[in-house]
């Protein structure tokens, strides 16, 4: 996937930094969260500073606060976010940061590079271009699902967004779906001022005069994040423990360390209720102890930058997404649908009847009646989906969505930025500069 606007954070002292002219937030008395302040630099850059907010766990660094910072990739290095950023040269990002921030955080390079802050959110996207017609099409089989532990917003849908949250509401959720019109919210919210605008800007966007472009969007907060790295399959394997050195760090004595892996022991058996006294291994010979990156005694743990803003992690959702929406499927007709269901060998005659049946459900919910239980309409999806058809069906017959085909949508500048940096690490952003 692209990579559009991230929140990272990083502690900094209270003597490098200035924020007398910074507004104050409203923290609704939450005492670790008093004396934090914010400024806008512009559209693109926001800066908030939070002095008393523990960073990275429950023991504060003395005489330091958490910085966050928030600001959009592809509005940086391109100008507009209608750019799909799936690979960037590090370097270059944090050079622009440090000169459009040098008048507000003098020090800002003496701070730890870019690279190692921490994601406290980010926002991620894959954009598929075609014919307006199909767009359209594509956007009502979306508004027609129900997708599986989230929840639907349907308050948005008239307006060309299509909501699914993992929680109650937007607020409450650590990982928030959004399917929207992108051209259609660009003119909305007047960036550009008639549809054609974006068809002589092939740095920006592939997109000719006629098409639309679907965005399909996750945002994703810290919690998510630092899950789907230490346990999702398909990612990277990221070791979830680190041995440090306790004693020395913490100046605890050996039988605090013991004290607490005994107790931890108990909190593993209740489900790990309390995180901040977990240990999983603890060697009294050599004071080590082996800490989840879960827990707060880490100062920092998975979940940086550059963890999260690779190529090979953006494959990983784009292909999760469009299994979870189930458009590695052909999305056809009505009338197709059924003659393949009526013309298959492998369903008894009740079973056709049922299939059948479940489509209409699926496709108008408020008309339809159905009198399976969820349990046997979730086995029935499944059985068309085993077809290679989706349970949803159009007015025409939609091509399946692959990495191939939005890949193959880049502009050329975006390609070529993929093969360069692919394979990105500290040294080789030095060397390579585009």
């Amino acid at each position: 996937m692209a990579f559009d606007r991230v929140v990272l954070s990083t502690h900094v002292k209270h003597t490098d930094i200035n924020i007398t002219d910074w507004r104050y937030i409203d923290v609704k008395d939450i005492p670790v969260l008093k004396g934090a302040k914010s400024i806008k630099v512009d559209d693109c850059l926001h800066l908030s500073y939070y002095p008393y907010l523990p960073y990275g766990g429950s023991y504060p660094y003395l005489l330091r606060g958490t910085l966050f910072l928030s600001f959009s990739i592809p509005k940086l290095l391109k100008g507009d976010n209608i750019a799909s950023i799936w690979a960037f040269n590090f370097q270059v990002l944090w050079e622009i940061l440090c000169m459009r921030l040098s008048n507000i955080l003098p020090k800002i390079y003496e701070l730890s590079h870019i690279r190692f802050w921490s994601i406290s959110k980010i926002e991620i996207n894959f954009d598929l271009i075609d014919s307006a017609e199909n767009i359209k099409r594509y956007y009502e089989v979306i508004g027609k699902m129900n997708v599986p532990r989230y929840n639907k917003l349907d308050e948005y849908e008239e307006d060309g967004t299509v909501y699914n949250v993992s929680g109650k509401d937007i607020g409450a959720s650590n990982a928030i779906e959004r399917i929207y019109l992108k051209k259609k919210e660009r003119l909305d919210r007047k960036y550009i001022q008639r549809p054609s605008a974006y068809c002589w800007r092939r740095d920006l966007v592939n997109i000719d005069l006629g098409d639309a472009m679907l965005r399909f969007e996750m945002e994703l907060h810290r919690p998510k994040i630092k899950y789907d790295l230490i346990h999702s399959k398909g990612l990277p394997r990221y070791n979830p423990y680190t041995c440090i050195s306790v004693p020395d760090d913490r100046k605890k004595p050996t039988h605090i360390l013991e004290q607490m892996f005994e107790e931890s022991k108990k909190q593993r058996f209740m489900k790990r209720k309390d995180p901040s006294i977990l240990f999983e291994k603890y060697n009294p010979d050599n004071n080590v102890a082996y800490i989840p990156y879960d827990s707060p005694l880490m100062p920092s743990g998975i979940g940086t930058f550059q963890d999260v803003c690779n190529y090979e992690i953006g494959i990983y959702y784009v292909k999760s997404f469009i299994s979870k929406y189930h458009f590695d499927k052909i999305i056809t007709t009505r009338k197709k649908l059924f003659s393949f269901i009526n013309n298959s060998t492998e369903f008894s005659m009740t079973e056709k009847n049922r299939l059948k049946m479940v489509i209409d459900h699926l496709n108008d919910r408020e008309k339809a009646n159905c009198i399976l239980s969820d349990k046997s309409i979730n086995k029935y999806k499944h059985k068309i989906l085993a077809m290679g058809y989706h349970y949803i069906y159009s007015d025409e017959e939609l091509k399946p969505i692959t990495i191939e085909r939005i890949l193959d949508s880049l502009p050329d500048e975006q390609k070529r930025a993929i093969e360069v940096n692919i394979d990105s690490d500290f040294f080789k952003d030095l060397q390579y500069k585009i």
